[in-house]
């Protein structure tokens, strides 16, 4: 992808996320997970240093701001907090394509990409991850009408 030619961009961590405003245009949707995942770096220097401080992550408003300032379509949200209470952290991609299924390109298609979806899946994965999905969807839905 050229830079300043990327439509859309599901961030999983902060910082991954902020990494690929070259790649954003004034048109671009963001959709970020704002939980913090400390770098293996920045992990192992707190390790040494016999703490868990993790002073030295970007500040989130920071990193929210440098993206504001290419897009105004910016979305942050908790993905984790919420695969978290769907059941297991691990479905936070579940969530993360749920929000980005509540985006205008691709709401009119939200039936259809889940009945695909969940044709493809064994029923006991299909079990795990509709709530994901939709926990996903609706916070995305919320913050698209400001309400969240």
């Amino acid at each position: 992808i050229a830079e300043g030619e990327l439509d859309y961009l599901v961030g999983f961590e902060p910082v991954e996320t902020a990494r690929a405003r070259n790649l954003l245009n004034a048109k671009s949707v963001v959709i970020m997970n704002c939980e913090k995942v400390l770098p293996f770096v920045l992990a192992q220097n707190a390790v040494n240093k016999g703490s868990q401080d993790s002073s030295e992550y970007p500040d989130l408003l920071l990193l929210q701001e440098s993206i504001e300032e290419i897009t105004p379509h910016f979305y942050a949200f908790n993905a984790t907090q919420l695969a978290e209470a769907s059941g297991s952290k691990k479905s936070i991609n579940m969530v993360m394509l749920g929000a980005l299924m509540s985006t205008s390109d691709f709401k009119p298609h939200l039936d259809f990409f889940w009945t695909t979806l969940a044709k493809m899946m064994p029923p006991s994965m299909r079990e795990k991850n509709v709530g994901p999905f939709l926990q996903g969807h609706q916070k995305m839905a919320q913050l698209l009408l400001g309400v969240a």
